[in-house]
């Protein structure tokens, strides 16, 4: 029966709410773009930056099927507001700030940046920068002056291309989820 199929519940087609929210936003290019593929798979995206408060982002997870955080804490009271949540996309480097059991018992895929899981997973000691070459902080920050940053646990990018690409990694996760059933680079359950 047509019915039991999760696929079939993934490609229904009623409008999808796609909640883009993170308290360091992207580049408004990032979100430009972002907002082109969102719309062309026949979603709906909702957007909150810089917010100053847990409850806006309760307030605003509450109907979405999909979120796309950055360093943004998704804990278990988070996930629990968001009663419709299909998956979580971590934009960046890690997924420590997504409470992988709440969203593994809320049945929400959590996905995190695919080339970063590919690496981690190809070379599992390797987690950080800082991991491959703690003594070449400075030799490395020369080098990619102004486009990256080093914190001690690890190096980030902080250029519009970079930025860039992160947004339109998630949103392509997103829609490959649900057109495709897509868990590649899932990193819970």
């Amino acid at each position: 029966m047509q019915g039991e199929n999760p696929a079939f519940f993934l490609n229904q087609n009623f409008m999808k709410t796609v909640l883009i929210a993170t308290d360091k936003p992207f580049a408004p290019v990032a979100i430009h773009k972002m907002g082109k593929i969102i719309r062309k798979a026949g979603y709906k995206m909702n957007l909150l930056e810089k917010y100053a408060s847990k409850q806006e982002l309760l307030y605003a997870i509450r109907d979405a099927d999909a979120v796309i955080v950055r360093s943004d804490i998704v804990d278990a009271e988070v996930i629990g507001a968001a009663k419709n949540l299909k998956i979580v996309v971590r934009a960046g480097a890690g997924y420590d700030n997504v409470d992988l059991k709440a969203a593994t018992e809320k049945g929400a895929v959590v996905m995190n940046e695919p080339d970063l899981v590919r690496i981690m997973s190809e070379k599992p000691g390797i987690k950080y920068m800082s991991d491959v070459a703690p003594d070449c902080k400075d030799e490395f920050a020369v080098k990619f002056e102004g486009r990256y940053f080093f914190t001690p646990k690890k190096a980030g990018a902080q250029t519009e291309e970079a930025n860039l690409n992160a947004g339109l990694a998630a949103v392509e996760q997103i829609a490959d989820f649900f057109e495709k059933g897509n868990c590649m680079y899932q990193v819970n359950g």
